[in-house]
């Protein structure tokens, strides 16, 4: 008997695939029947009329009126991209922590987007030089050679951040950071045990200050928001 087999554009990936013994029991599908994977390529089989494919039918519905993106989406459509490799990851996180489902996720990924923007951040060199001062100073060899690398590495996140906020003029925000910031530590790091309403606070709260940011920083490169920016991110 001719076997079925498959040709795929070098992915060699099937897409969808059931139980075909769990449809036979429910009887969607007849003991001599077989059922066709969704297969991303091209799929040969049998012409005998025993392959069965599903098909099944879905609805979606939106809570927000769909009206204000077509809005932005034309406001936006005359300026020029994000080209900053780093504020076009930021941006990507943030839409990835907008439409995640999960509370925790949203929570990463909101704040990754900030820290992303502060990773670059350095020692001045006006710091360089006062490391190096300081140094001098110290007896001890042990902490006058952690002092002298210090130099060596990036300052922390963050002071990036705090460093970010202040040349966006955005300092205004540190406060809320510092305490969404210890609020994230306290529950991936532990401390105490945080109850949903607390965790869902702590992603909503993200997603808020997060937004806020990563506007306020693109705004600061003269790119126009869309108007309705102002409306889920009051303030920037």
């Amino acid at each position: 008997m001719f076997q079925p087999w498959y040709v795929d554009t070098g992915l060699d990936e099937v897409l969808g695939s059931i139980n075909e013994e769990y449809y036979r029991s429910k009887g969607w599908l007849k003991p001599h029947q077989r059922h066709g994977d969704d297969v991303h390529g091209l799929l040969i089989l049998p012409d005998d009329d025993n392959t069965v494919f599903s098909r099944g039918r879905a609805k979606g519905t939106t809570k927000s009126d769909p009206k204000l993106f077509l809005e932005a989406m034309r406001e936006l459509a005359d300026q020029p991209s994000v080209t900053e490799p780093t504020i076009a990851l930021s941006v990507r996180l943030l839409n990835l922590a907008h439409i995640n489902s999960q509370p925790p996720a949203r929570i990463v990924l909101a704040v990754s987007a900030v820290e992303t923007v502060a990773q670059d951040e350095n020692w001045t060199d006006e710091q360089r030089a006062l490391i190096k001062n300081l140094a001098v100073e110290i007896e001890d060899p042990e902490v006058k050679e952690a002092v002298k690398r210090m130099h060596m590495h990036k300052i922390s996140i963050l002071q990036g951040i705090k460093r970010v906020l202040d040349n966006n003029s955005l300092g205004h925000l540190w406060g809320e950071w510092k305490d969404l910031y210890e609020r994230r530590s306290r529950f991936f790091h532990g401390g105490r045990e945080f109850t949903r309403q607390e965790i869902q606070k702590l992603a909503s709260d993200a997603l808020k200050l997060c937004g806020k940011i990563i506007l306020g920083i693109i705004k600061r490169t003269g790119l126009k928001l869309p108007s309705v920016a102002s409306v889920n991110f009051r303030g920037i």
